[in-house]
């Protein structure tokens, strides 16, 4: 049924049901539909590695509540090698919200948009951007704390294919959630040109191993035509919870990963300075700052690449003022351990792209925080929370990064990159002002003169 934030997703479960749909009926006009069945399997939430390596770009978790165990989808798709059925669902309340939404399709989908916007925005905790494995295979052999391993009660097999033969396809999931195919040469069902069509047709066997491993046996090459001679059933059981992994959020929150994964950079292009400049507020302006950033990111091996820093200035009488966003470049930007932080400035200022644990230096190390000492999570912005400058009249960038004079009106404005320890805001850009622009000032709430660095080309 339709769900927000899985468009995609959504769209190719509409799409295999309907796939499978017209196969039945191309077997049933070719009379065919009592020897060789396809079956559907429309599983709930199960514990698979999906929500692991699945792209994410919606700034919050999106591991579900309750999930069951992909074994149980597992025992149907066995189940139905024997005693087929066009449509199965799985899973805790599947069945009936399938009839539900069927009787009344408006008040199922608004309950499901419902449920899903609370479970996976509102009341789902912030976690950090991710394109998961949809341009890259996951270096994490596991997921969930499952090894992507064969179980007793799984189907698996390698792919066992003649020359340019089409493949017919068995899909399903492992009992660990690992997605698993069982692939025939369709050859096997047919006969080649130079057999004698008095040969009995004989179809491939699923011959289950000791291991509970599946693998085909190729039985000949009978002819399609003579097929009828053998009470023969083909079960293509598709697991449709495992046919996008890593797309389904891809899109979701605004489609930003797009492109082939041979444009994607996962090259650092994100960090903390790992020192500061020594003289409080004073960075040398602007320019001073981001030659900072370069100086640092080339001792990093990433000197090849334009470095900014993550600050604004306040309009003058000569000069109209900067937004820190406007400088940065346009995304993505990856931290040091090649960790997604945000695709774009507009999902950089969402919540959950930066914390602690993927805000680290260009050294890879990570800034200390609330708990940890000596404290270091005052970072320098001079930035608003929507990362543009603050109105003239009201200095929070110690005279656009030039002075370092005690109780400096306004001082400077700074983020808490672990989002922790002031009493309201406490986001990484914008958590509390200075009392001044000393080096003293700068630090003694917490802070090291530290300042965010973004790769803008």
């Amino acid at each position: 049924m339709p769900s927000p934030y899985y468009r995609s997703y959504v769209a190719a479960k509409h799409g295999v049901v309907g796939l499978t749909a017209s196969l039945r009926q191309e077997l049933v006009e070719r009379g065919l539909n009592d020897r060789i069945h396809v079956c559907t399997v429309l599983p709930a939430a199960f514990d698979t590695p999906w929500f692991d390596h699945a792209a994410n770009f919606t700034g919050h978790d999106i591991h579900p509540k309750e999930a069951g165990d992909p074994a149980e989808v597992v025992d149907v798709i066995v189940r139905l090698a024997t005693h087929p059925e066009d449509e199965v669902a799985v899973g805790k309340g599947a069945a009936s919200r399938i009839v539900k939404h069927n009787v009344l399709p408006k008040t199922t989908e608004k309950q499901q948009a419902e449920r899903v916007h609370e479970n996976f925005m509102e009341g789902a905790p912030p976690a950090p951007e991710t394109h998961g494995s949809l341009f890259t295979p996951s270096a994490d052999p596991k997921a969930g704390g499952h090894p992507r391993v064969a179980h007793p009660s799984s189907l698996s097999a390698p792919a066992q294919t003649a020359p340019n033969s089409p493949l017919f396809a068995t899909t399903c999931a492992s009992a660990r959630g690992s997605s698993a195919a069982l692939f025939c040469p369709l050859s096997w069902l047919t006969r080649g040109p130079r057999e004698r069509p008095s040969r009995v047709a004989r179809a491939p066997r699923l011959i289950r191993t000791r291991a509970g491993s599946a693998r085909c046996i190729p039985p000949g090459r009978p002819s399609m035509n003579n097929i009828a001679n053998n009470a023969v059933r083909i079960v293509a059981a598709v697991s449709l919870t495992m046919l996008t992994s890593g797309t389904a959020l891809g899109q979701a929150a605004g489609g930003a990963a797009g492109g082939a994964a041979a444009a994607v950079n996962t090259a650092m292009g994100f960090f903390i300075t790992s020192v500061g400049k020594g003289d409080g507020g004073n960075l040398g302006g602007l320019a001073g700052a981001d030659a900072h950033c370069q100086t640092l990111a080339a001792a990093a091996g990433a000197g090849n690449r334009t470095w900014a820093a993550y600050l604004s200035t306040q309009a003058t009488a000569t000069e109209p003022a900067v937004n820190a966003k406007d400088r940065i470049g346009t995304g993505p930007w990856y931290n040091q351990k090649a960790v997604l932080i945000a695709t774009n400035p507009n999902t950089l200022h969402a919540p959950g792209n930066i914390n602690k644990a993927t805000a680290l230096t260009e050294k890879g190390d990570m800034v200390n925080g609330r708990g940890d000492t000596p404290l270091q999570h005052d970072i320098m912005t001079g930035t608003q929370k929507d990362g543009t400058a603050f109105a003239a009249g009201t200095d929070r960038t110690c005279s656009n990064y030039t002075s370092n004079v005690a109780g400096a009106p306004g001082g400077m404005q700074l983020g808490h990159h672990d989002l922790q320890g002031a009493p309201t805001d406490n986001f990484w850009n914008f958590a509390h002002a200075s009392t001044g622009c000393t080096q003293q000032n700068i630090s003694q709430g917490g802070g090291a003169g530290f300042f965010y660095c973004f790769a803008r080309q």
